[in-house]
């Protein structure tokens, strides 16, 4: 005679509502973030990669024809010398937690093209009513660094700018700064080597954050997504149970 199995019990395990909307909520944002990181992770790694290769490169003179040809992170060199009058201070930068200004300042070519160069960082004073005295360098200057391009940000249109010297800005408005000057800069700038004459205090970090700091961060998101997951598991189903029975099922044998 054929012998029919018994059916499995049906669990008496009902599921948690809260839980389970607090799951379906949540979870999606979780593997959201997650995958944003990692997205941000590759982003990194190609900017670290092309700055990495651009370092091999051998450094270019630059000049007015040149500027608007090169990549960005290329090693450059010039000759020519500071404004004396046109320096801006780029508010709100700090270096190991101590804030201060970044000097942004006019730099006029031999070929008579001009350009912004970024000399480096100062630590504030007082206040911003009580500005850092920083000393324009006087004659023919060499400058070194590497070629940068200006980014717009949308978020500081209409900001009014002043016409004193110098100038205290979030962030370079570059229509703006054309505008004030009544003649052209190009939409490039040179970022100061830290042995170059003029230069601040240098110490650039290529991003704020590194493609390992966004891979942590994307382990995190998805740590988070397993706990998550593992919890709903744990409320919603008769796993627990099931694990202390065959647990108690071994130390009866034993």
């Amino acid at each position: 005679m054929i012998k029919i199995a018994p059916l499995a019990e049906k669990s008496n395990v009902s599921p948690n509502k809260k839980i389970t909307l607090l799951t379906s909520l949540i979870l999606p944002l979780l593997i959201v973030a997650g995958c944003w990181q990692l997205q941000r992770a590759a982003e990194k790694r190609d900017m670290e990669q092309h700055w990495q290769a651009q370092q091999q490169l051998p450094v270019v003179v630059l000049n007015g024809n040149n500027i608007l040809q090169l990549p960005d992170y290329q090693q450059v060199m010039s000759n020519g010398y500071f404004s004396p009058i046109h320096q801006w201070y780029l508010d709100n930068r700090h270096r190991q937690g101590q804030y201060g200004f970044e000097i942004l300042q006019e730099f006029i070519l031999d070929d008579g093209a001009k350009l912004l160069v970024n000399r480096g960082w100062v630590a504030a004073g007082s206040g911003r009513q009580h500005l850092p005295k920083v000393v324009t360098p006087a004659g023919q200057q060499t400058i070194f660094g590497e070629l940068m391009t200006l980014q717009p940000y949308a978020l500081l249109e209409n900001i009014p700018i002043s016409n004193s010297w110098p100038q205290v800005i979030l962030h370079p408005d570059l229509t703006r700064m054309r505008d004030q000057l009544d003649y052209p800069l190009p939409s490039r700038y040179v970022r100061l080597d830290g042995t170059s004459q003029g230069a601040l205090i240098t110490n650039w970090q290529l991003t704020a954050l590194s493609s390992a700091r966004h891979m942590g961060y994307a382990v995190q998101w998805f740590a988070m997504a397993i706990a998550l997951v593992m919890w709903f598991l744990i409320a919603n189903t008769a796993l627990p149970g099931k694990l202390r029975a065959q647990l108690n099922n071994r130390n009866t044998r034993s």
